[in-house]
């Protein structure tokens, strides 16, 4: 069983893939909104992957961290995922060593937060 940590500012997002992914059979064992916190999670939990949107809470970014995950926890596979269209995006990612990429349209996600709050 693969342990994964997700990192995404988005909550209704962040919950629909912890949960998608705990109901197919990975352990998803924390999550936050801010990509600062992913170095902690790190530490404490001992991931095999991060699921990782690179722009977060706080103005935290994924990309900066990954590079750090990635320097201090070299097995940790990190995949970046964005719903911004920034090509430069996965030129750096490469630099960074990250593992994968996603390009994730959130336009969907927010025509259901829309109707939510109807």
């Amino acid at each position: 069983m693969y342990n994964i940590i997700v990192i995404d500012d988005h909550k209704m997002l962040r919950e629909m893939i912890s949960e998608t992914l705990n109901t197919r059979g990975f352990n998803v064992i924390a999550s936050s909104g801010d990509a600062k916190d992913s170095i902690s999670l790190c530490e404490k939990f001992k991931p095999d992957l991060i699921l990782m949107d690179i722009c977060t809470e706080n103005n935290s970014s994924g990309l900066a961290y990954s590079k750090i995950i990635k320097e201090n926890f070299p097995s940790v596979k990190i995949i970046l995922m964005t719903g911004v269209p920034d090509l430069t995006f996965i030129d750096k990612a490469k630099a960074n060593n990250v593992d994968s990429f996603i390009s994730v349209s959130y336009t969907h996600l927010r025509a259901h937060e829309t109707e939510a709050d109807l």
